[in-house]
């Protein structure tokens, strides 16, 4: 790890992770849990050692890696989500699966991410969020969920809307946010997918600054959005297109 991390730090390259509040709620399936992990109304949880009060099991387990990296000597190591997500549809025994908390969660994250707030740890910065999935697995082997992760079905219908489109940008979710005018969103064409819940490298190059935040992930599929006006060209590796549209109603 220590020579992953000397690379990241020598390159500029950023450490890419895969947060799943889904995954901590199967393990813990009481209500207060769930609203924790869908960014709504709860106590909060205090972290033993920091004393910190986290409000979403997000910016926990985001705050985890900050401390782990800062530990070690490499504060200066940016960190990128690669994935992160929540399943619409499981199977019978599946915990958590439904597209009213998939819809919450990435909606809400999608609000905490825009709103600029950080984490307790790292506050006033946005991490740079990949979610998964613009489209559903459906040949994907193992449990019902990690099929249905997708904001689409394979078939191009909508699962539900997120609050990506023009049409969902007045539209606000319980205890979210609103978040700040001037976002754009961008859709880039790429190979790449990786849909386990293990803590991976990435790296990616761009011109300008403070890129912003949330991003779709499939199997050919990314869309950003970015700060409108500090909107630079994003290299990702096999690009092949992307446009733009302004999500100003």
């Amino acid at each position: 790890m220590k020579g992953l991390l000397e690379f990241n730090s020598a390159n500029g390259s950023p450490f890419a992770i895969n947060p799943y509040p889904y995954f901590a709620y199967r393990s813990d399936t009481r209500p207060e849990t769930l609203a924790l992990c869908l960014f709504q109304p709860n106590a909060g949880r205090m972290d033993g050692n920091t004393k910190i009060k986290y409000m979403n099991m997000f910016d926990a387990q985001v705050d985890a890696v900050y401390s782990a990296l800062n530990s070690m000597g490499f504060k200066n190591v940016e960190i990128v989500v690669a994935e992160t997500g929540w399943p619409f549809k499981g199977d019978d025994n599946d915990v958590g699966p439904s597209i009213e908390n998939a819809k919450a969660y990435n909606g809400n994250l999608i609000a905490h991410l825009r709103s600029m707030v950080g984490t307790p740890v790292m506050p006033g910065k946005s991490v740079d969020t990949y979610l998964f999935a613009l489209y559903d697995e459906e040949l994907k082997p193992g449990p019902g969920s990690e099929r249905s992760f997708g904001l689409f079905k394979t078939d191009l219908t909508v699962v539900y809307d997120v609050g990506l489109s023009t049409n969902s940008q007045n539209k606000s979710l319980e205890a979210t946010p609103q978040p700040p005018p001037a976002t754009a969103v961008t859709a880039t064409s790429t190979s790449t997918n990786n849909n386990d819940s293990s803590t991976s490298m990435g790296t990616s190059t761009s011109t300008g600054s403070s890129m912003n935040t949330i991003s779709i992930i499939n199997k050919v599929y990314l869309i950003r959005i970015f700060n409108l006006g500090l909107l630079s060209e994003y290299m990702e590796l096999s690009l092949i297109f992307f446009f733009f549209y302004d999500l100003h109603t």
